[in-house]
């Protein structure tokens, strides 16, 4: 690989109300040699103004020490995640950590099934970024961390279109309360994180009887009638 190739990105996008054509997954990962893509860079540069402007002060660590305070962060291990206050669409989680950990992998995961197991929102759209890659070091103030922003779209069935003027052309039009989102994501790291945790238990239980009634109808269609 090229090593003038530095700044990583991934965007995905799940169902076709999320803008993806198939219904399965639909992903893209670039890389640019020159700087991150669009908003994120943006947000680069406001970071190493705020560093440059505050003694070399970490941005996302005041944003996330602010979104703290206010009761809408929880964490995993290194991985931190906010339910961010001036969100794009509904149910924004801004997902931050150092580097790309497996604590920032395992949030994101547990974010994704918080959407689709318990909101039962299927449709989603998120981006990822990472910090430089050459010359890779831990990111300062004048860098990024690893940092997902994952936002929902809306019933996947729903002919109403999850986009509008207003968004497009204003400012963004949200109606989910940020308090009831990070709990939904705090609820889901402490059921998921644990391997005997009741949620797993549950469901194992719930697997093991939906295993044994298959097994029993089979059972009676080979062996026939019986007395």
């Amino acid at each position: 690989m090229d090593k003038q190739y530095r700044f990583p990105h991934l965007m995905w996008d799940s169902l076709p109300k999320a803008s993806a054509s198939q219904v399965h997954p639909h992903a893209q990962i670039s890389l640019n040699s020159i700087r991150y893509y669009g908003l994120m860079e943006h947000i680069k540069q406001a970071g190493m103004r705020y560093g440059q402007e505050h003694d070399g002060q970490n941005y996302f660590s005041h944003l996330l020490q602010v979104h703290s305070a206010l009761g809408l962060t929880t964490t995993l291990g290194n991985a931190s995640a906010m339910a961010y206050i001036t969100p794009k669409k509904d149910h924004e989680i801004f997902i931050v950590s150092k580097t790309p950990n497996t604590d920032f992998f395992r949030l994101l995961y547990y974010t994704i099934r918080a959407f689709i197991d318990d909101l039962h929102l299927y449709a989603w759209s998120l981006a990822m970024f990472l910090p430089e890659l050459e010359p890779w070091s831990t990111p300062d103030y004048d860098d990024i961390p690893a940092i997902v922003r994952i936002i929902t779209r809306g019933p996947p069935t729903s002919s109403r279109s999850d986009i509008s003027g207003l968004e497009l052309f204003g400012a963004s039009n949200v109606n989910i309360d940020p308090f009831t989102v990070i709990q939904h994501i705090e609820n889901s790291v402490k059921s998921r994180s644990q391997p005997q945790s009741e949620h797993n238990l549950k469901q194992q239980k719930n697997t093991a009887a939906n295993r044994r009634t298959t097994a029993t109808a089979r059972t009676a269609e080979t062996s026939g009638p019986t007395v």
